[in-house]
């Protein structure tokens, strides 16, 4: 009985209020919540990857590169997937090692020095920054590794616009045969939950 008199008490103050220009629509939308839209979302994926070549004359590559990944108004949440191929100059160095007899020729070793001074001078460093010029993550790759970031729980509504993922370094990469072949490389991928257009 409440509700009643309540709801006929509220539309009694409506019609004095509004001086006998009642507005259904006006009604409707001061007694009825505006539901709520469901956003529908969806999953959407940016893959940026990047192979060292190297020869005899370049035994390094310089890289630099600055992608962008856009994000959306209303973007629910945003996780990077950050692979790096690298082998350390101690691993490059035991292989050597183990495949080379006791003693070797001064011309070898010098060979093997150059080469083990060239593998120290390979890495890849990622940055990753906001919109508003934030830096979220950054790193400095020197060995085989992958990183998720965040690493527990993808970053819950990312600011929108343009985020940018920074990348230098510098690698190698050889192909000796079809089977013989190896390449420092990186791939950084971006999945974004995202309102569907």
């Amino acid at each position: 009985m409440r509700k009643y008199l309540a709801f006929l008490v509220v539309f009694l103050l409506i019609l004095v209020s509004t001086a006998g220009c009642i507005d259904i629509y006006l009604i409707r939308d001061m007694l009825v919540p505006p539901k709520e839209e469901k956003i529908d979302y969806v999953v959407t994926e940016y893959n940026f990857t990047h192979s060292f070549t190297s020869s005899p004359n370049d035994p390094i590559e310089i890289y630099n590169e600055v992608f962008v990944v856009p994000v959306k108004p209303l973007t629910e949440n945003m996780r990077f997937d950050i692979d790096v191929v690298m082998r350390s100059g101690e691993e490059i160095w035991e292989t050597i090692n183990e495949s080379i007899p006791v003693d070797i020729p001064d011309e070898i070793e010098e060979l093997i020095e150059q080469m083990l001074e060239i593998a120290s001078q390979r890495y890849i460093q990622i940055t990753i920054k906001s919109p508003d010029e934030v830096e979220w993550f950054s790193y400095k790759f020197n060995d085989t590794e992958s990183i998720d970031f965040p690493e527990d729980t993808p970053l819950s509504s990312p600011g929108e616009g343009e985020w940018t993922i920074e990348v230098e370094g510098s690698g190698g990469g050889y192909e000796v045969t079809d089977e013989i072949s190896y390449h420092d490389s990186f791939s950084i991928v971006v999945v974004l939950s995202e309102p569907k257009e």
